[in-house]
């Protein structure tokens, strides 16, 4: 019975802990921008706030659930709780890895990691119930018991509290100053690290049932600290030969393992078929750059001209510079909207007319032509419509093509292609292609003018 009454407050306990750790997840995804900096866009706050609610849900969950996997470990059925991490930890990159080769990102990897948490809680609380029979009692719960034991479980969790705050502040900071990319850096950097310490555990922890033994056997302290002498001195040996190790082969090692700054994938079709490959670049040093392809372990060193221009490549520097690139051959009419001018062109062979009468349209077609985007963004037009014009082609898939020009500020303006923002156009080249539109339509107004006089 008193079993049972405590394996209800633990799970009561450590349920009100999951709900509360859940809360406080959620609320930090609404406030994604105080959480990751101001560095980061509003795509990668979106995503992190995503991973967040999902990490949250995958904390809460655990909570509860190692009161099971603490019922296992009392009962001494090191067995099946070994079973159940070596399931967990093949099974993750077994699907893990098929998933990010077939296009899935972060997302689904943390969405994986909630379900395995989920499958393998189930799994271990059917152990208990059925196998173990584990009693559960929530019928009065012992405060008293709670307040004595807060007095020292309560600096156990400061300490865990500690140590996971020096653990992440790091990459915190890095994020908050930083952005992204170098936080990313940070994190592979001390990723290396844990493996690192890691093989230092592994030593201890095989050690450890021994030691537990010899403990309750009323061994000799003697024996105790030869033991553990003997267990420093193969820590020793391996953690230097890993660190020799690094030293050898640790650039082109971490070339491999984090990938580059910047990759390409490049189709290719030959007479014997087609297909692809990827060519990464990134940087191991001061001065130091290179690149390779696909997954090669072949690494080739590149100038630092080529490195730079290519790891600051995205889609913008990519995009064309041209708002309009037209084949004017294709183009059937242009009709403008300049103010309260408007002027419809027609275009015919090599001759362009307006009001029947061919006019010269060459201004026109090299202000058009000069139209490029200074700075692309996504912002949606907030001040006056300054001009329209929309272009009819001979194409079926395009057969008209919307310009709208809105005021942005003294230097650009804000232009539209088909209703879908592109970014920033100078003024200056806004107002050549005024005047031109505006000569054409004055001048033929006059001569019409002139002709009913």
């Amino acid at each position: 019975r008193t079993m049972a009454k405590l394996n209800g407050m633990f799970l009561v306990t450590y349920t009100v802990l999951g709900l509360v750790l859940l809360v406080l997840g959620f609320t930090l995804a609404a406030h994604p921008q105080n959480v990751f900096g101001a560095k980061w866009t509003e795509e990668e706050l979106a995503l992190g706030a995503k991973l967040l609610r999902i990490m949250s849900v995958n904390a809460a969950l655990s909570l509860p659930i190692s009161v099971f996997e603490s019922n296992v470990n009392i009962n001494e059925r090191y067995l099946f709780l070994k079973l159940v991490a070596m399931a967990k930890s093949v099974l993750s990159p077994m699907i893990s890895i098929p998933l990010l080769l077939l296009g899935y990102h972060s997302p689904a990897i943390a969405i994986l990691s909630l379900m395995l948490t989920i499958v393998s809680g189930v799994v271990e609380a059917f152990y208990c119930l059925i196998r173990l029979r584990m009693p559960i009692s929530f019928r009065g719960y012992d405060f008293a018991l709670m307040k004595s034991m807060m007095g020292f479980t309560f600096y156990v969790f400061i300490a865990v509290v500690v140590d996971q705050v020096n653990y992440g502040i790091g990459t915190l900071m890095t994020t908050w100053i930083h952005g992204t990319e170098l936080s990313a850096v940070y994190y592979n950097a001390n990723q290396l690290n844990v493996y690192y310490l890691s093989f230092a555990m592994a030593i201890s922890n095989v050690l450890a049932p021994r030691v537990h033994r010899m403990v309750a056997s009323n061994t000799p302290t003697r024996e105790l600290g030869r033991l553990m002498t003997r267990a420093g001195r193969l820590q020793f040996i391996v953690l230097m030969c890993v660190f020799l190790g690094f030293v050898a082969v640790g650039r082109p090692f971490v070339v491999l393992w984090a990938k580059g700054d910047a990759s390409f994938a490049i189709d290719y079709e030959t007479d014997d078929g087609s297909g692809s490959f990827t060519v990464s670049f990134g940087k191991a040093g001061e001065d130091d750059y290179y690149c390779r392809m696909n997954d090669s372990a072949i690494v080739c060193r590149v100038p630092e001209s080529d490195y730079t221009s290519l790891a600051g490549t995205n889609a913008n520097t990519l995009r064309p510079a041209a708002l309009l690139s037209l084949d004017w051959d294709k183009v059937t009419a242009l009709d403008f909207s300049v103010d309260d001018v408007t002027c419809a062109v027609s275009h015919k062979g090599s001759k362009f007319l307006y009001n029947d009468e061919e006019t010269d349209f060459d201004a026109v077609k090299n202000a058009v032509n000069a139209l490029n985007v200074s700075s692309y963004n996504s912002e949606a037009p907030t001040q006056k419509q300054e001009m329209e014009f929309t272009i009819s082609l001979d194409n079926a898939n395009y057969p008209t093509l919307t310009v709208s020009v809105y005021r942005y500020d003294g230097e650009s303006c804000l232009v539209q292609l088909n209703g879908e923002t592109q970014g920033l156009v100078s003024r200056s080249q806004i107002s050549t292609l005024r005047e031109a539109v505006t000569a054409i339509a004055l001048g033929k107004a006059d001569s019409a003018d002139s002709a009913a006089q």
